[in-house]
């Protein structure tokens, strides 16, 4: 499943310092989806038994990874319920993605600013210009 970059940035932005999300702040942010849906944002395998081959991991399946389980619990079969306790670490690629959209906004402001002070100092230069 592709998920949008809005998607994952609400997402990542949700976890605290260290990168750390539960499910509860998951359902905040995205109270009418089902647990299916974040599936494929978790990095974890699904528990099989040990006979089968997972070909599951591949390079393109991790381009939509942006969590790790704190510890997979067992039962984390497909099908499984997220609990509002299950704890998820960031990804390398949901910690990259909150630093571009966190340098994103620095960048906005320090535009802004820009903007004000080029504002405030053309009216001083009329001012000047009028005395």
């Amino acid at each position: 499943m592709g998920y949008s970059r809005k998607t994952c940035e609400r997402l990542v932005m949700a976890a605290d310092e260290d990168g750390r999300i539960t499910f509860a702040q998951i359902r905040k942010v995205f109270p009418d989806w089902d647990s299916s849906f974040f599936y494929d944002m978790i990095g974890d395998n699904f528990a099989y038994s040990s006979f089968l081959d997972d070909a599951r991991m591949n390079e393109k399946r991790f381009e939509t990874v942006m969590l790790f389980w704190e510890t997979c619990p067992e039962d984390y079969v497909k099908g499984y319920i997220f609990k509002d306790t299950d704890l998820f670490n960031l990804s390398v690629k949901g910690e990259d993605i909150r630093y571009a959209y966190r340098e994103s906004l620095r960048n906005r402001r320090l535009a802004k600013t820009a903007a004000i002070a080029s504002v405030i100092a053309a009216v001083a230069s009329v001012i000047a210009l009028l005395r």
